[in-house]
């Protein structure tokens, strides 16, 4: 389904921030099945880690049946799991990939320091990043939060450069959450049971028209069945 939307809307790239698995160690049925419908999609689709998949030695992205059939099956996954620009044909990605379960340290804290004017091109910037934010409400969510600063995966969106940047992909939380003009989670394709609100949406992608220097274009599209 989402190699439809994606077909349907003449995409570039799909992006997911994050969790594609739901262990870092699942089983090789399951990495077959996910590699082969990520091979039928015919446009690039780029990955990076989460807190469930996440990037450490002896995860699922260094495992031999994962790297065997990757170029076989899945010839456009792109995994990022270095925190370095990825140039593709019309898009600058900046990965902020998760590499434990649990991390004290921001995700995008590399971007802090990162030499902005060192970039000459004039493609959109997206940043692809796991983690949580402070700065919505929901269910249970103030009380999770107590503490920020000893929460875990955390992502301080104000220390970011907002003119540097064009738009934020964001994974972790379930629902779909706009959290400021250029900063979405699209939440999870399918619904699931976790009880993130009242305004629970769940079961779609977003679909992004990304330009240098403006505000993003963002456009909800179903893909839940379930």
């Amino acid at each position: 389904r989402i190699q439809e939307v994606a077909r349907n809307s003449k995409s570039e790239f799909v992006l997911v921030a994050g969790d594609l698995f739901d262990s870092p160690t699942p089983s090789t049925s399951s990495v077959l099945e996910v590699l082969e419908a990520i091979g039928s999609i015919d446009i690039p689709v780029v990955v990076i880690s989460g807190n469930h998949d996440y990037g450490s030695l002896g995860t699922i992205w260094y495992r031999d049946d994962f790297v065997r059939y990757l170029s076989e099956l899945a010839p456009n996954l792109k995994l990022l799991l270095k925190r370095e620009p990825l140039e593709m044909d019309n898009v600058l990605i900046f990965p902020c990939p998760l590499l434990r379960n649990k991390d004290t340290n921001d995700p995008t804290f590399w971007l802090r320091s990162f030499d902005w004017s060192s970039l000459s091109s004039d493609k959109p910037r997206v940043v692809l990043a796991h983690g949580a934010v402070q700065s919505f409400g929901g269910r249970d969510y103030t009380n999770f939060y107590q503490d920020p600063e000893k929460s875990n995966n955390l992502i301080d969106l104000n220390s970011l450069p907002n003119d540097s940047i064009d738009y934020i992909a964001l994974g972790d939380w379930h629902n779909l959450k706009q959290i400021n003009p250029k900063t979405w989670y699209s939440g999870t394709p399918e619904p699931d049971r976790f009880d993130q609100g009242n305004e629970n949406q769940r079961g779609q992608v977003l679909l992004v028209e990304v330009e240098r220097k403006k505000t993003p274009n963002v456009k909800s599209m179903p893909t839940g069945r379930i």
